[in-house]
């Protein structure tokens, strides 16, 4: 009886654990969350939508189509008019670390990053490749180690660009604090955060145990 009562029950957020609906046998046994509720709990892209803000575009421009019929009506002359065009203020960059033992994190970064493009919060999203597997660190636009970006890229992001680093740093130009010479040099030219893929727990076997944990707002 208590089971024919909750089939008739309609829940608004699935549950992730799986659950009997008591009418199908064949039906499998679990239920999937809805994408509100998937969307809610991912913290960090729902901190993004704050970075969801437009600008006035210097590039584009759109023609006034009533301005110019007015013109032409009172003059008998044509004379192009604008009005302003608006574009998103952010751009985002994520550089992955492709290390040996970031594999296991590939799918997860790969889904996040899409996910981060369907939402359209920034004019761009883009994705650099960094190899820290050896003592120097080289940073690749292509993940299967292609078209290797020369000293001075970081000179040449756009302004309102928000940077993120997906990394467990363990590998060797962590061990050595190349990277962190790097990453320096970075913050003087844009924004640069970095996404720790360890648990917090594991940190203290990290280079970020002398970071500082701050919250993006």
């Amino acid at each position: 009886i208590k089971g024919k009562k909750n089939s008739k029950q309609t829940l608004k957020d699935a549950p992730l654990y799986p659950t009997n609906n008591y009418q199908k046998e064949n039906t499998l046994p679990l239920r999937m969350p809805s994408i509100r509720k998937l969307y809610n709990d991912n913290n960090l892209i729902y901190s993004f939508r704050h970075f969801k803000q437009k600008i006035i575009s210097t590039k584009q421009k759109i023609l006034d189509e009533e301005k110019i019929a007015e013109y032409i009506i009172k003059t008998n002359s044509f004379k192009p008019f604008y009005k302003k065009s608006y574009e998103k203020r952010f751009n985002i960059l994520f550089i992955v670390d492709i290390s040996e033992n970031m594999k296991i994190w590939e799918n997860l970064i790969d889904n996040f990053i899409k996910d981060v493009r369907n939402y359209h919060i920034f004019k761009n999203v883009s994705v650099h490749y960094i190899f820290t597997d050896d003592k120097i660190p080289v940073i690749y636009k292509k993940k299967e180690k292609l078209f290797k970006l020369n000293e001075s890229w970081y000179k040449y992001i756009e302004n309102n660009t928000l940077t993120f680093m997906f990394s467990d740093m363990t590998s060797e130009s962590w061990r050595e604090s190349e990277i962190l010479d790097r990453i320096n040099l970075w913050q003087k030219y844009f924004n640069f955060s970095i996404i720790q893929m360890l648990p917090q727990r594991l940190w203290n076997k990290t280079k970020l145990i002398d970071a500082n944990i701050g919250k993006m707002s």
